[in-house]
């Protein structure tokens, strides 16, 4: 009879209870290695271990800090040798018009100039395409 009244004791406790303690294991639904592509100094971590993210979200910066300061730079080189290259070309018109009073020499150089510039152009906006691509690699994203 003891038995059954500690038993039923027992029973009427545990229903009583507020909270229940277990134990579980719990197991990523996905997995994945990651690694930047660059190397460099951790500017932050933005997430803790164990943390639940999205798709896009950032897990990791590096710091770019030189790499955004090389960037300016080269947007403003770009910004010259388009002024060198709007100069050239008004300078190219100019001379077209009394084409006949150069030697053809001066007027090929002016010509070559005008081309030089424009390949300047290009290369810098491929630079600068460079260093958006470097300074991009410097977060590290969640995969999925």
């Amino acid at each position: 009879m003891k038995k059954i009244i500690l038993g039923t004791l027992t029973l009427t406790l545990a229903l009583q209870a507020q909270s229940v303690y277990a134990i579980l294991n719990a197991t990523a639904d996905k997995e994945a290695l990651l690694s930047t592509s660059i190397s460099g100094v951790v500017k932050a971590m933005k997430v803790d271990v164990g943390s639940r993210v999205k798709k896009g979200e950032v897990l990791l910066e590096l710091d770019g800090d030189d790499l955004s300061r090389s960037l300016d730079v080269a947007k403003a080189d770009l910004l010259t040798l388009k002024e060198q290259y709007r100069f050239a070309s008004v300078q190219l018109e100019r001379y077209t018009k009394v084409k006949d009073l150069l030697s053809k020499e001066e007027y090929d150089k002016l010509e070559h100039d005008k081309n030089l510039k424009y390949s300047a152009i290009k290369q810098a906006e491929a630079t600068i395409a460079y260093k958006e691509t470097l300074l991009s690699k410097t977060l590290l994203k969640a995969p999925f």
